[in-house]
């Protein structure tokens, strides 16, 4: 791929991919069971560790100017959380993953307590005494009591959850919280719903869906829906796509060591497994994505 004719736009790099990979054929296949969100955690985990920032964590770093980051950027989200949280107080966090963000506000607040639910969650090497992670579906919380927590919060997490269990999810996260509490949530989103983008958008969509293996990514009115009809009040809606744009940018270089070369990539899309392969086109085209507002970064800050 020559410098004249390096795609782009994301239409652009759609069909590129189309002269040499069957993104038809990645379109089929089941991506968002519990056995393949497995496959990618397992399968991706090194490359986070990687690409990322030596820690493994999943999810993008929020740049406090849009144009640099540093390692302190990587706990944006938790340290914006921790905030709505009084002396005292609980706090839970949906899908932790590697429990890093979790870690990192235990032991800057020993005063509170901290409760970590996931499907698929990493054992961590250290885990100070007032910081609990357990094994479980976050759609249902049975075992936890009506008004326990200060604060719940979701970093790119609840878009696992397809539109139907995310009423479910909004419901029990609104029964757990005591009155005033907040649910914050930081997650992709559309700009308008999937139907009414071209079919090279409706695509790259897809791909970033599989990619990631998301049940959905809804568009800003189906979020809002879901809050309302939950019960909760809206405190802030923020867009930090342009502050992800430089870990967007960085992501990318790396995938252009694969994606620039076609022969390359046929090899690596042939000989990889699926779960990591999808996983780069969809890293691929987030920059632009993101560049074009395609899809939003976006920052919920609910109330009970």
């Amino acid at each position: 791929m020559s410098g004249d004719s390096k795609p782009q736009t994301v239409a652009d790099k759609i069909h590129y991919m189309e002269k040499f990979i069957d993104l038809d054929k990645f379109l089929t296949e089941n991506h968002n069971d519990p056995e393949h969100i497995i496959a990618y955690f397992k399968e991706n985990h090194s490359r986070y560790r990687h690409i990322y920032n030596g820690k493994g964590n999943m999810h993008f770093i929020v740049s406090k100017d849009g144009e640099t980051f540093s390692y302190d950027d990587m706990f944006y989200q938790p340290d914006v959380a921790i905030n709505y949280a009084p002396p005292g107080g609980k706090v839970l966090e949906l899908g932790p993953g590697q429990g890093e963000n979790l870690l990192h506000l235990a032991k800057s607040h020993p005063d509170k307590e901290f409760l970590g639910i996931d499907l698929f969650p990493r054992e961590l090497k250290e885990k100070p005494a007032n910081l609990t992670i357990q094994k479980q579906d976050y759609t249902s919380l049975p075992d936890i009591p009506d008004n326990t927590f200060d604060v719940v919060y979701g970093v790119e997490t609840v878009v696992y959850v397809n539109s139907e269990k995310k009423n479910k999810l909004m419901a029990e996260v609104y029964r757990v919280l005591k009155p005033g509490g907040h649910f914050l949530i930081w997650d992709y989103v559309t700009k308008y719903p999937f139907e009414t983008y071209s079919r090279e958008i409706q695509t790259a969509l897809s791909v970033t869906e599989h990619g990631g293996a998301f049940a959905q990514i809804e568009d800003e009115e189906a979020w809002k829906a879901h809050f309302s009809h939950a019960g909760f009040k809206t405190v802030a809606i923020n867009s930090l796509t342009d502050r992800i744009l430089p870990d967007l940018k960085r992501m990318q270089k790396h995938f252009d060591m694969v994606m620039a070369h076609p022969l390359r990539a046929k090899i690596v899309f042939r000989t990889l497994p699926r779960a990591y392969t999808v996983n780069l086109i969809a890293g691929w085209i987030a920059y632009d994505s993101a560049r074009e507002h395609l899809g939003n970064y976006n920052e919920w800050i609910m109330q009970k």
